[in-house]
């Protein structure tokens, strides 16, 4: 190698390592970069190749040659991983597993470490030496390990390349994407050059130094010029995969575009249906999700509990015309048990199980409604647990409690499904029967107070009690239309009227319109 020649090698040299240089530096000091891990490491590498790569067109001694070699090899053998890794990356692309990235990364430090030993280096460069001449350089003989770790990193450059050209428009347009590939080339031609000898002078300069560090410094300048649009796209992208709600893209027509891991935790079969597949034709995903009117829905899935997800939708469009639309799916199975766990704790008496009063009232007017418009009959039972206080200062509240459980689940026993049955309040029950004859209405309520007199109330191992109940009906015959607060009333007192007349019966009215005072004309007390 000529004078001139060496010269226009080492300012080549000089400028791509400053390039080099400055890419490092943009990685570690641009807070664009945090999120690129490998960036700094690929800058690294090459910045320790470009500095030995000078070093050995200056050096006049064997010794110095074998020292740019050992410095050089702490970066060339990363090279090919940290290209390939940087740009997967860039891409937001999850090729490798943890164990992989360790396993590749190792093999890079075992050649780099046993470079540093010299007989070790013999077998990268079986010989190192000086070639005498006008300008005095420096050169090699490449050994089996020096081919491996050019093949090594050939590899790894063209699979960094080949899979980022598939997928690096996801992250930015396609001309930037163009320009970003086509500078990837440039390590893979200059690799491919030194190893093939093709240019006289290649054997004695390595071009990959020069390759790699155009090629670092156009990444980088590239994702600074254009950081906005591309770390906002990447991180919109990430944000979306990484989150737990779940996210399906859906086409006009109904087929399934896209969809994060939130959507197959939501959706488990969804993992199984390829992209392109009408939602319809697939049992993965509920039919409902297309219905622009649906914003809850309910999912079975066999052998598990129902789940409860809400959907909100964004139309995605395209120069003011839509293209797909957006669904974000909410598991709100968590909220939907909660909210249903405290509508039952407003209309529940949480000793007995029974309707509380305020449920019991809402259900009724609405059951009353229906029963009067329809020309029905209906009953209202009013019962009363005699000499309840008794039991509660003889023998505590928590057997006073037990008494008051028992009887509503009698009650729960002898009353039709249609009945509604509440704890009024304290010792007193109601109960309404639609659709009930007033001799009907008359035989349930007989048939409750019998069977809670015959009832042994075992509250301990040791003791047994006996209660009774006294209960006021208010009956009416097809067509009547008393008031509801009217038809309450008159059983109430028809309650307090058994209790006068010495408990443990039942008084029943049956009201007529034929009878403008409306008062009981049938009473039936029964010890």
């Amino acid at each position: 190698m000529d004078q001139s020649t060496a010269l226009v090698l080492l300012i080549v040299d000089i400028l791509s390592s400053i390039m080099g240089f400055t890419a490092l530096m943009v990685s570690l000091i641009n807070p664009g970069f945090r999120r690129l891990r490998f960036a700094s490491a690929i800058s690294l590498s090459v910045f320790m190749m470009t500095v030995a790569r000078i070093y050995t067109l200056t050096a006049t001694t064997t010794e110095e040659m074998v020292v740019a070699y050992k410095i050089a090899y702490w970066g060339i053998p990363f090279i090919g991983v940290t290209t390939c890794f940087f740009l997967l990356e860039y891409c937001g692309l999850k090729i490798f597993k943890s164990w992989q990235y360790i396993t590749f990364f190792a093999v890079s430090l075992l050649v780099a470490i046993a470079v540093q030993f010299y007989p070790h280096l013999k077998l990268v460069h079986t010989e190192i030496g000086i070639r005498e001449g006008t300008l005095p350089t420096g050169y090699s003989v490449p050994g089996s390990l020096y081919y491996f770790v050019q093949l090594y990193n050939l590899v790894f450059f063209a699979l960094g390349v080949a899979l980022a050209t598939s997928n690096i428009r996801r992250v930015i347009g396609t001309r930037s994407a163009a320009l970003m590939l086509a500078f990837s080339l440039l390590p893979i031609a200059a690799h491919a050059l030194k190893i093939l000898k093709i240019v006289p002078f290649l054997p004695v300069w390595d071009a990959l130094p020069a390759g790699v560090n155009v090629a670092l410094f156009a990444w980088f300048a590239h994702i600074t010029i254009h950081k906005h649009r591309e770390w906002i796209a990447i991180g919109r992208e990430l944000a979306v995969q990484g989150m737990c709600e779940g996210y399906i893209l859906v086409g006009n027509n109904g087929e399934l575009l896209d969809a994060n891991d939130g959507a197959y935790g939501c959706f488990p079969g969804l993992s199984n249906v390829r992209l392109g597949t009408l939602i319809k034709d697939s049992a993965a995903i509920p039919p409902e999700v297309l219905n622009p009117d649906v914003s809850r829905i309910c999912v079975h899935f066999d052998g598990a509990a129902d789940r409860f997800f809400k959907l909100t939708r964004t139309p995605v469009t395209s120069n003011g015309k839509p293209i797909a639309t957006g669904i974000l799916v909410v598991d709100n199975t968590e909220n939907e048990q909660l909210i249903e766990q405290l509508r039952k704790l407003s209309r529940t008496d949480p000793l007995t199980g029974l309707d509380n009063r305020t449920a019991f009232f809402a259900d009724v007017e609405r059951g009353y409604a229906l029963v009067q418009r329809n020309f029905e009959p209906g009953a209202m039972i009013m019962m009363d647990i005699d000499f309840f206080k008794t039991v509660n200062d003889n023998h505590g509240h928590a057997a006073g409690d037990w008494v008051l459980r028992d009887i509503a689940d009698l009650l729960k026993q002898r009353l039709r499904a249609t009945d509604i049955v509440a704890r009024y309040g304290g010792e007193e029950f109601c109960a309404w029967l639609p659709n009930a004859e007033p001799q009907g209405a008359f035989e349930v309520a007989e048939a409750i107070r019998q069977v809670v007199a015959e009832h042994e109330f075992r509250i301990s191992d040791t003791t047994v009690l006996t209660v009774t109940l006294s209960l006021g009906v208010a009956a009416f015959a097809r067509g009547h239309t008393e008031d509801l607060d009217d038809l309450l009333k008159l059983a109430d007192d028809n309650l307090y009227r058994a209790k006068r007349a010495g408990r443990n019966r039942v008084v029943i009215s049956e009201l007529s319109d034929d009878d403008d005072t409306r008062v009981q004309h049938n009473i039936h007390g029964i010890r």
